[in-house]
């Protein structure tokens, strides 16, 4: 033997804009930590200078972790040159990186640089290549196309959160099946800890024992608000303690208009919008919520509900696409336009807190 200790695998990531509170996001701050957790790996991240401080505190605990700064935010510049600083960041950045690193990881598809040998490339869905005009804009679409083209032909191997995703991959692309593995997506990497939930709540404008409904994730048409809406209507008829959450974000225009369905539905006193929450916001609340409520009409993988799950709250989902899938015989399955179905389950789950405790 020649002493020699083992070499240690170097993977390069992209680590700027991940410290929001997207699913994307979350995955990525998982991901980049669980990776370093292991003995035999050490991680490799870049982020812009604005974000560097903040990206070394994110990790601060975690060991096998470098940092670097090489670019500047495109935020900085104007709109004129953020194209520009966004070309220089993944031509010049990411195969400098590549160089240096064994693997690079690219979690977010809409970043993959093109002509990257040895980049493994998360796609967590396919949606935009679907064309839906309600969920995706004509020319995110396109854009979406040629990134999963120059994958096709250029990623080293391409992984996906569910089966749901992989076929998908498979007809709506030419990527062999052998270059594509199915590597679902995990909860919370650490277990919650409720023992300040009390007061958590009440810094969120929510006292403790109140009553509700919680959904948490963006605000969107794919996520389908129209059927809890329709049912959390009909419940606070007779239940008018009861409120829902939602805990999410989306752009103006988007919050706007679910502010107007909103008061057009008269709820606008019933229902509390929470964006932008910490994780230890967001495990609270599922951890108070009667019911928590994911009727999107698709999804890659749904990491909420595995969040939900995770934190003991009772799971109602559509049976759409993925959601099957992750969510299994452990949550209240239904269609997403099921308006009476979703009433009634919701109903149950207020009043039965032995139902609760089941699910």
């Amino acid at each position: 033997m020649s002493g020699k200790p083992p070499q240690r695998l170097r993977i390069g990531c992209d680590a700027s804009g991940i410290l929001g509170h997207s699913g994307m996001e979350t995955y990525t701050r998982n991901i980049i930590t669980a990776l370093a957790q292991l003995n035999e790996i050490d991680m490799l991240l870049w982020t812009t200078a604005r974000e560097e401080a903040d990206v070394r505190k994110q990790f601060s605990d975690v060991k096998g972790i470098s940092v670097s700064s090489p670019f500047t935010h495109p935020h900085t510049y104007t709109k004129l040159f953020r194209r520009v600083v966004e070309h220089h960041k993944q031509r010049v950045v990411w195969n400098s990186v590549a160089k240096e690193a064994d693997i690079v990881f690219c979690t977010d598809p809409m970043k993959y640089p093109k002509s990257i040998p040895n980049a493994i490339v998360m796609v967590h869905d396919v949606i935009p290549l679907y064309a839906n005009p309600l969920w995706t804009k004509a020319k995110h679409s396109r854009r979406y196309g040629y990134v999963m083209n120059a994958i096709e032909h250029n990623a080293l191997a391409i992984l996906c959160p569910s089966e749901f995703v992989k076929d998908d991959i498979l007809r709506y692309t030419s990527i062999e099946e052998s270059r594509i593995h199915v590597v679902p997506e995990a909860g919370y990497p650490v277990e919650p800890d409720f023992s300040s939930s009390g007061g958590v709540l009440q810094s969120l404008g929510l006292s403790d024992g109140m009553r509700y409904i919680l959904y948490v994730g963006r605000i969107d048409p794919r996520k389908n608000f129209e059927t809890l809406f329709a049912a959390y209507s009909q419940i606070v008829k007779s239940q008018p303690d009861v409120r829902l959450v939602i805990a999410g974000g989306a752009g103006r225009g988007t919050t706007k208009r679910m502010y107007r369905r909103i008061a057009e539905a008269g709820l606008t006193d019933a229902v509390i919008h929470l964006p932008g929450r910490s994780d230890t916001e967001i495990q609270t609340l599922y951890h108070h919520a009667q019911a928590f409520v994911f009727l999107s009409y698709c999804e890659g993988f749904g990491l909420p509900v595995i969040e939900a799950m995770q934190c003991g709250a009772p799971v109602v989902c559509s049976d759409t696409t993925s959601l099957p899938e992750v969510a299994g015989n452990a949550a209240f399955i239904i269609k997403p336009d099921d308006v009476p179905s979703a009433t009634r389950i919701l109903t149950d789950l207020l009043y039965d807190s032995s139902l609760r405790e089941r699910h």
